[in-house]
């Protein structure tokens, strides 16, 4: 007789196992983890969109789709956006090369945030995020260093020969009345520079509190108060701002939830940074920035043409921006801000699907029930207030786009068990160098005894292993 349905198979080969596949965040270690390697490419500003590609195979891939609320502010602008390429024909390679890289830019961003608002946990941590974006900060406070140690240092990429002009310089700016090596590395520009510094900022406090090891806090600690050097000599007073509405606003909001670790860390760079801002030659740097409105001016006439100009073209803009007209000299009208950016080149409409898409993401990310997402809260705060007068191209857009994706996973996930951090209660105290001794504790002889007979350990009588008089077994 034989067993009905039993069949009878082959043995599988230690080959046929085992099937190799890329973790789900493999996007976030190719770009940000090997970002440096980009940067001396000079392929940091392209790697987004390429990554995206794949990404998006995995998201048409899928049955089901998930997307948070308050993007589809963000699809309406970037539909508004396309539509704006009309405005660009007939002006020119330039202005069409420039329209459609930052499409792609804009796309990809999207991308990234569905990919990741719909990874799995248990495929795509919170504490891994983390620990990538972390690690980009600590990159970008390295490249601070460079440009100050060797503000001179050139090299060409690969990208400088394959497109019309270079992605990196580094020059020393003088509208000081002296030189000042501005840190720049690794991106473009140092406004570029302080904007990723800023919105990085709070991954890593989020990571230093769910941090067990005090070695790894106290590194954290040291670069943190050695970023403060190349934060002064940025002379970026926007980032500046941005780092007191992080102290004030995320102290207020953890104080207010008891946790008095992170406000207390907070207090301490806030102490670090006030004492480098206001005493010795640092000090003095920052006094003399104040002194010199350098950008003010030209700044100024920039917004006020932009203004003037999408008078004329309310609802589609310029399509990008353009020389300007008062004063050629200066930079062209709509790059002094992503604001400016969007509202000059797309006009009303694409002003308020973005603005309104990053404002209502704020707005609706306050709530957040773990200490992870209200810090990338905060992150998206920090967008806002950049909006006027940082550009969020390139990288920026991707880091909002994974706080806003993290933010809103863990507002309908929330990962509470990995920021629980009180101990597991014991029935009986015993000593850690017992337990590493691997000595056998004293076991319950029954309800409400121990191993002799007696009730629980508590108050004076406590010993290494256990009440006076009391010794483990085989112990006398």
């Amino acid at each position: 007789m034989s067993a009905t349905g039993a069949t009878l198979q082959p043995p599988m080969t230690r080959g046929q196992t085992r099937t190799w596949r890329l973790p789900y965040g493999w996007p976030l270690y190719v770009a940000f983890g090997l970002f440096p390697v980009w940067y001396l490419l000079g392929f940091g500003a392209l790697i987004w969109f390429f990554l995206a590609v794949p990404m998006t195979f995995s998201l048409v891939a899928r049955s089901k789709v998930k997307v948070p609320k308050g993007f589809g502010l963000y699809m309406l602008f970037f539909v508004w956006m396309m539509i704006t390429i009309v405005q660009v024909q007939g002006g020119g390679s330039a202005r069409i090369f420039g329209f459609m890289y930052r499409a792609g830019l804009y796309y990809s961003a999207g991308v990234w945030c569905l990919y990741i608002y719909n990874a799995p946990k248990s495929l795509l941590p919170t504490r891994r995020i983390l620990k990538i974006m972390t690690f980009m900060w600590i990159v970008v406070v390295a490249g601070g260093w460079l440009g100050i140690i060797s503000p001179y240092m050139e090299f060409t990429t690969l990208a400088e020969h394959l497109m019309p002009k270079g992605l990196l310089h580094n020059d020393l700016e003088t509208f000081l009345g002296y030189p000042v090596p501005r840190p720049q590395a690794p991106f473009d520009f140092t406004n570029n520079w302080g904007g990723n510094f800023a919105l990085l900022l709070p991954f890593v406090c989020a990571l230093w509190g769910q941090m067990r090891t005090l070695t790894r806090r106290n590194t954290l600690r040291l670069v943190a108060a050695g970023s403060m050097i190349p934060v002064i000599f940025s002379l970026n007073r926007t980032l500046w701002l941005c780092l007191i509405v992080t102290l004030v606003y995320g102290g207020a909001r953890f104080a207010a939830r008891g946790k008095k670790g992170a406000f207390q860390a907070i207090c301490a760079v806030a102490i670090v940074g006030y004492v480098l801002f206001n005493f010795g030659p640092t000090g003095q740097l920052i006094a003399d920035r104040a002194k010199t409105p350098h950008s003010n001016q030209g700044r100024s006439i920039l917004y006020t043409e932009a203004a003037d100009s999408v008078e004329k073209s309310p609802l589609l803009g310029y399509g990008g921006p353009k020389p300007s007209v008062v004063n050629p000299n200066l930079p062209p009208v709509g790059t002094q801000g992503q604001f400016w950016l969007v509202f000059f080149s797309h006009g009303f409409p694409g002003a308020f699907f973005f603005v309104g898409y990053f404002v209502y993401a704020t707005w609706r990310t306050r709530k957040a029930k773990t200490n992870a997402a209200l810090w990338c809260h905060i992150v998206l705060l920090l967008a806002v207030v950049q909006m006027p007068f940082y550009g969020l191209l390139h990288m920026q857009m991707h880091v909002l786009a994974v706080a806003f994706a993290l933010a809103s996973r863990e507002m309908i996930d929330p990962d509470i068990e990995s920021e629980v951090v009180a101990p597991k209660a014991r029935a009986y105290v015993v000593s850690d160098s017992l337990v590493r001794s691997r000595v056998p504790a004293l076991t319950a002889a029954g309800a409400g005894a121990n191993g002799n007979g007696h009730g629980p350990v508590i108050g004076g009588d406590l010993t290494p292993w256990g009440r006076a008089g009391d010794a483990p077994e085989g112990w006398s």
